[in-house]
């Protein structure tokens, strides 16, 4: 009978199945002992699901075992078998993984024209109030935003303003050029109750001048902003649609642009949507700045 002992056994005496895994100490085989070989049809490793309900995986371990990453097969009932092969060449700042349809990952450049969610509050299903909705979110990170809003208001009558904001506070001593769709162009000069047109005097432009406490009749919102450095051949710009309609089946539209007049070299940081009077129901925005 062969044994074991100062001289090196000979394997072809080891009799089969004479090593089980019950007999291997747990952590016994260390990562000197696995050089795995992965072939054309065979993997190095193979994380198998437990044939019942779940997935394959492999967990990443942090340095102390106490939390862990895990890349995870899709379920069976996907029917999926596909290869993704990492990218040749190493990752760069802001970069993202795409896939050439073959599972050949790369890193490329974020695509351009996207938008970036800033802002969203929904409060359409309730009766709450607010006095304005305040928006100071421009920045040089984004040269457009998108601004996009169903309001109410809860006093009948009350005509919707909008200011631009510089600092955290309206800016109130500038004018405003703007025109509606039937024409009527503004510019300078100030209106009634002494406001001046630092603020954008909507009913004038046939916007929701007939509010009601109706929470079936609110203002739509598609508006665009332009944003700038402040110079005088570079302005700040709202361009938009604002649509309404009324208790009579009566549609309201208007499409309207306006700038501030008198900007100087301030970057102005948002705007304020407020009421001529009352205050501001049933809203529902979001605010996206557009990816240069």
């Amino acid at each position: 009978m062969p044994y074991i002992g100062n001289k090196t056994a000979d394997t072809t005496l080891v009799e089969d199945n004479s090593i089980t895994s019950a007999k291997i100490v747990n952590d016994a085989v260390i990562e000197n002992k696995l050089n795995l070989i992965s072939t054309s049809s065979v993997p190095s490793l193979e994380a198998k699901g437990d044939g019942s309900s779940q997935d394959g995986y492999i967990a990443l371990n942090c340095s102390q075992n106490s939390h862990a990453v895990k890349i995870k097969s899709p379920p069976h009932s996907a029917n999926q078998s596909y290869t993704l092969t990492l990218p040749s060449t190493a990752p760069a700042t802001d970069k993202m993984l795409q896939t050439d349809g073959s599972g050949n990952l790369s890193f490329v450049d974020a695509p351009s024209g996207a938008m970036v969610k800033l802002a969203q509050v929904d409060n359409s299903t309730s009766s709450s109030t607010v006095s304005n909705i305040t928006l100071d979110h421009f920045s040089t990170t984004y040269d457009y935003y998108k601004f996009y809003a169903t309001l109410g208001s809860d006093t009948q009558g009350s005509d919707w303003r909008v200011r631009f904001r510089d600092g955290g506070s309206d800016v109130t001593n500038a004018y405003y050029i703007y025109a509606a769709t039937n024409g009527q162009i503004n510019s300078g000069g100030t209106s009634a109750g002494g406001v001046g047109l630092a603020a954008f005097f909507t009913d004038r432009l046939d916007f929701a001048n007939d509010s009601t406490t109706s929470s079936s009749q609110k203002v739509v919102l598609d508006w665009t902003f332009s944003t700038a450095t402040g110079n005088a051949a570079n302005r700040l710009q709202l361009m938009g649609n604002t649509g309404y309609y009324m208790a009579n089946d009566t549609l309201r539209t208007s499409t309207f642009r306006g700038f501030q007049n008198n900007q100087g070299g301030n970057f102005y940081e948002g705007f304020k949507i407020y009421l001529s009077s009352g205050n501001i129901r049933y809203y529902n925005y979001t605010l996206y700045g557009v990816v240069k």
